[in-house]
């Protein structure tokens, strides 16, 4: 007997679907040593995030989670390739661009709260474990479960359309 694709029931293809959406993202590959993971607070219920989202709360557009809990951002060290790679790939700036923009809310009265910039991936993780509704970036291979790897836009580190990385010059894939 021949396997025929349309044998498979809508309720399975759906369950399918649904599954491979709500699993957590995975450790990364050896060979994903660039891939970076939005990490969140395991008492935030968020298994995925999309692009936009995650761009709205850095941004200050999106201030709580669906549960009510305020979101607190934070961001790895403005000298290292992760923070530029989260500004272009999540937030869509360069790093001018948006501190211009930081600048510009504060000047216009505009209530927004920047990322704390916290100097290394174990600052990052113990204040995302640690602060209800925290959100950060941190190197997928550095991300244990102390915190809880969401994925972006329903791929994870090592899947073939993840874009959070950053190529072996330290910058973004795209550039």
């Amino acid at each position: 007997m021949r396997f025929c694709p349309r044998t498979i029931t809508l309720p399975a293809a759906i369950c399918a679907i649904v599954g491979a959406l709500l699993t957590p993202a995975k450790a990364p590959a050896a060979g994903d040593a660039g891939a970076l993971v939005i990490v969140v607070n395991k008492s935030t219920f968020t298994m995925m995030l999309s692009t936009k989202e995650a761009k709205q709360m850095y941004l200050g557009e999106r201030l709580r989670w669906p549960d009510g809990k305020k979101v607190v951002t934070v961001l790895p060290p403005a000298d290292g390739p992760e923070f530029g790679t989260v500004l272009k790939v999540i937030i869509g700036m360069s790093e001018g661009e948006y501190k211009r923009f930081l600048m510009q809310a504060s000047f216009t009265g505009k209530d927004v709260t920047p990322p704390r910039l916290l100097n290394n991936a174990a600052a990052i993780k113990q204040f995302v474990a640690s602060t209800p509704g925290a959100v950060g970036c941190i190197r997928a291979n550095e991300a244990d479960d102390s915190v809880r790897a969401v994925k972006l836009d329903g791929a994870a580190p090592g899947d073939a359309a993840y874009k959070l990385t950053i190529s072996q010059s330290g910058k973004h894939q795209g550039e």
